[in-house]
Parts: C-alpha cells; structure tokens; sequence
C-alpha cells in the first residue's frame, strides 16, 4: 500500500469518525457555538439536531478525498450554503410591493414565505462550519497543511473564527446569494399552472385526475393537506348533494364541475357565482364551507366589497386583492339587501383582468387573479337588468330546499369531515369533466337568471307594477318619471333614478321590446298645446282613469305578466284590469 494511499485512508477514516463525534457532542458543539457567537439569534432558533444533520451532510458535499474544504471568504462561503441546502429549495423573490425582499423555501411540498427562516438556515451552515472545525484534530490539521500549505490553514482557521463571531458575515453571505441567477424568480412566477392541484401525497394534473410526485419546479405556494385518493368514497355528501338540489341529477352534475372548475387556475368561464338561500337551513353554507375547507390555501374569504360598491372600501380592497395571488376559490358569506353589484369590480375579476393591489405600508403592485368569486346570499344584490355584461357573467344557483325537524342532521358537518379525502376525489373528478365537456348550465339555472334579469329591470317592473297598458291611455312623461321615482325609492333602495331624458329613452327601449314587431305598445308624444311630452297609450294606476274598452295587448300580458307574481305580492295592475272588464 502506497504512502498516499495510507494517507488517505487516515483522511476517510477520520472524517467517519469526526462525524461520529459531531454527533456525539452536538448538544457541546451547540453550547458553545451559541456561547461564542456575538449575535441574537432570536428569530432563527438551532437545535442540536439541526446542528448536527447540517453539519453531516457538509461534510458529504464539501469533503474530497478525505479532506473537508473549509470556506476563507464570504464568497466560498455563500457558494458551500448554496450546495448544502441546494439551488433547488431557496428562491429570492424582489417582490414589488414588498419590503424588504422575499426569500422562499421549499420543503419538498410546496414554497413557503420564510423570511426568518432564511436566517435560520445561514446560521445552520455556520454552526456547521465551526462544528466541523471544533472536531478537526490536530493530525487532521496537520495532513490539511501537508496536502495544502501552511498560510491555508492560518486563512482557514481566522475566517471561521470571524464567521462564528461577526454577524456581518451571515449579512454579506446572504447578500451574495441573490446574485445567483438561479436564486432570483418574481412572484408572478409561482403558481402559474392552472391544471395542478398540490396535495399532501403529490400533485394532481386535474385534467386527467393524475397523481404526480411532488416538484419544486412547478413553483407552487398552495397546498392542501389531504392525501388524494380517487377510489375513496364520500356517500354522505353525494347524498347532501341530492338533498340539496331537490334530486336534480342535472344540477347535482353542474355543482361537482363548479366546484371542479374552481380547484382549477382556469378563468375562461368568465363567471361569478352567487348562492341564494331565502330560507334558513337550506345548505348553502354548508356547501362553500366544506368546499373552502378541503381546498385549504387555495380558498380564501373576502370582503363583500369585493363584488359590490361600497364606500371608503378602497384601500382595504387593495389589501384583499393582494392576497388573492394563487388564490382560486374567493368568497363572501352574506351580502346586505341593500347591496348593489359593482359591473367594474365583477367585469375585473371574472374577465381575468390585471388588477392593482397592495400590502399595508407597501406601493401598489399589478397581479392578475385567477380566482373564482362566490357570493353566498339571502337575496340578490341589485344589478342593472339591462346590462348584458353583467348577466352573461352572473350565474345563480338557488338553494330552495329546507332542512329542519326529521329534516336535519345536527350532525352533518362532523360527518362530511371524515369523508374530506372523498371529497377531494370528487373535486377532482367534477375538474376532469369540466376540461371534457366544459361548465354548461343547466337549462333550470338559464331559466331562473332571466327570470331574475327581469325583475332587476327597474324600467320593466314599473311599467307592470305601476301603469296600465292600452289604446286611448296618455299620461304627461313628467307625471310618469316622478311615480317612476318613487318607485326606485321605495324598491330599489340605493339605486339612482334616471333622469327625465334618460328615463324618457328607457321607457321607448321597452315599449319596443314589449309590442310586436317594430311596433310599440306606447309611444312618447309632443303635445302643442300644452306644449310638452306625453305617452300615449300609458296611464298611471294613481288616479287612473282607462278607456274601457281599451284591451290590454297580449304581448304585455306574456312578456311582463309574470312580474306581477314575484313582485311583493303587487297586484294591483291585475286587480285594475278586473275592475275595467267588470
């Protein structure tokens, strides 16, 4: 056997059992390691298993041939934390907005925000630097020097010294980092696939219902903590579904692809959901809760003033949007009656656009959200029933089932958290048929939000409510636009009347829409003599004097009749027309 040979047998044999003694004397190694470091190391607490693990798995990385290669700069130094922890579980993000800059680490699940604990792992690496140098014997020393040169074990042995003792230097270490490109990602970067679920056992490809091993290149912050299981069962809430949906199979499909498509980071829907429930114990809540609670980082609960106008609203808007980043299920528990939908704010969210948000005490950032918005509610928030924008992109899904007495089951929610892995499974089954056949309504949901566009109509439902339809009627427009006033005083609450012009072409648009053909049932007239406007074939149900034999067009009956029904239990139009055919 070779001299050189020999020598580095001793090397390997004494970086085994160096290893041994870290291990040995973690608890004196880190002892004395805290004892002598001139820095509070508060916020990044170190355990001697910690010190130990890390200084071990140095020696593996930076030991060649026996011999372990001590850092003498700040440089190497930063080079040895990058291939101890690996350039693949730390990132560097220079997040606009944020003060001071992000560092991320990933756990071999998902990336978390850890500013402290970027200092804890800088300290890990210099606690096992100078554990490694504590146990380096004096035969070690002297094999270095003979391998090396004298002047490299004095470097080595006065930077360690500094390392340990200086916190400049952890400072300037983690300074250097970023200057790796590897490190630096911006945090528009993380959690950009829209068909990856991150999940406890994996990463699930909704597209196929596919579970993969975790990555940390797919960049993803959310998680949830469920393992998926696609053959776990979940009877219970299949049969909640049922329940709530009356037994509507059709409707029961459309939630589990709702719900799918809401797993997903897709937007393409271009909706906002609103779950209404006018009585109590109707399930809705029950729904979006579990949803929200299986779904785990991925949902998340906003402020109403996120889908309606609300005053003084607008920084603390800011703040919510800057959390809504990844964020794929965001929703409100209650609106007010008084509420009214902001057509900005729901065009903004569920177009996709990129919106303006911020953190507190930090400058204004751009993010694009790909959340889906769902309002669940007692009554719908006001809206403009004209506006096609806002009710091509509105769907509402009513909850008109009610459980109480023999009805109820008190423990409902207790059970569904025992079938949450189920649950999953069934989230990601409704996302693989929203990717196959898309997220079509049902034609009872299509039939209900136009019913609903109607009502919101202010114009519409004061011609049902307030006026009386037919030849020979004429009412001075001035007349009408003030009952029209009071009416969306006394019904519409927040919403502003039009003016006498603006009221004046509504009331054309809907005698249009109402006739036959390009014929109006009612036209707006100038009158010489008085010199104003009139509507002719209209008259106001105040101090209402009609032509008896005026015959109220079938056109209004079918197109406007159905108002009379929904609208506070108003009948006076019906009751008028009785009393002028008796």
């Amino acid at each position: 056997m070779s001299e050189e040979t020999k020598g580095r047998d001793k090397m390997t044999s004494s970086a085994s059992s160096r290893k041994k003694s870290i291990e040995d004397n973690a608890k004196d190694a880190l002892e004395l390691f805290e004892e002598e470091s001139e820095e509070d190391y508060s916020e990044a607490s170190l355990t001697e298993i910690d010190l130990s693990e890390a200084a071990q798995k140095l020696i593996e990385v930076e030991e060649i041939d026996g011999f372990f290669h001590f850092p003498t700069s700040d440089y190497e130094a930063q080079e040895q934390f990058s291939r101890l922890f690996g350039i693949d579980h730390l990132r560097y993000a220079e997040a606009t907005g944020i003060n001071p800059p992000i560092w991320y680490y990933y756990d071999g699940r998902m990336w978390s925000h850890v500013q402290y604990h970027i200092h804890t792992k800088i300290r890990e690496y210099i606690g096992a630097v100078y554990s490694i140098f504590a146990h380096t014997t004096k035969d070690d020393w002297d094999a270095l020097k003979e391998k090396t040169n004298k002047n490299y074990v004095g470097i080595v042995k006065t930077y360690v010294r500094k390392l340990k003792r200086e916190p400049s230097r952890k400072n300037s270490i983690l300074s250097l980092l970023p200057e790796e490109l590897e490190y630096r990602i911006e945090e528009s970067d993380f959690d950009t696939q829209p068909h990856l679920l991150n999940v406890n056992n994996g990463t699930v490809d909704l597209r196929k219902g596919r579970l993969l091993p975790h990555d940390g290149k797919d960049l993803l912050k959310k998680y949830i903590p469920i393992d998926y299981d696609p053959r776990s069962s979940c009877p219970r809430w299949r049969q909640f579904i049922l329940d709530i949906t009356g037994g509507d199979e059709e409707l029961g499909r459309f939630l589990q692809k709702m719900a799918g498509y809401t797993s997903t980071g897709e937007t393409r829907e271009r909706q906002y959901y609103t779950h209404i429930g006018e009585k109590g114990n109707n399930g809705k809540s029950t729904y979006l809760e579990t949803l929200a609670d299986i779904l785990g980082d991925y949902a998340f609960t906003v402020d109403r003033s996120l889908f309606v106008d609300i005053n003084g609203r607008h920084k603390s808007t800011e703040y919510t949007q800057a959390r809504l980043q990844g964020v794929r299920f965001a929703f409100s528990s209650e609106s007010e009656r008084s509420d009214i939908l902001s057509l900005s704010k729901i065009k903004t969210f569920a177009g996709n656009d990129t919106i303006t948000a911020r953190n507190p005490y930090g400058i204004p950032f751009s993010i694009k959200p790909n959340c889906k918005l769902h309002l669940a509610t007692n009554h719908i928030p006001q809206a403009d029933g004209t506006d096609s924008a806002i009710w091509n992109r509105t769907v509402l899904i009513p909850y008109d089932q009610e459980f109480k007495g023999e009805k109820e089951d008190k423990h409902l929610r207790e059970k569904l958290k025992s079938e949450y892995a189920g649950i999953l499974g069934w989230i990601v089954e409704g996302a693989r048929l929203y990717y196959k056949e898309g997220l079509e309504l049902p034609k009872r949901l299509l039939d209900f939000r136009e019913e609903e566009r109607k009502l919101s109509d202010e114009i519409l439902c004061f011609i049902q409510d307030e006026c009386v339809v037919g030849l020979g009627n004429e009412e001075p427009a001035k007349a009408v636009h003030e009952a029209y006033k009071r009416y969306v005083y006394r019904n519409y609450r927040n919403r502003t009347p039009f003016g006498q012009r603006r009221f004046n072409a509504e009331m054309e648009r809907r005698a249009k829409s109402l006739g036959d053909g390009d014929e109006p049932v009612f036209r707006l007239e100038k009158r010489s003599n008085p010199n104003q406007l009139f509507f002719s074939g209209l008259a106001r149900l105040e101090g209402i004097s009609v032509d008896p034999q005026a015959k109220v067009p079938d056109a209004v009956l079918t197109k406007a009749g159905w108002l009379t029904e929904r609208r506070n239990g108003n009948h006076k139009k019906r009751q008028a027309q009785d009393e002028v055919a008796a």
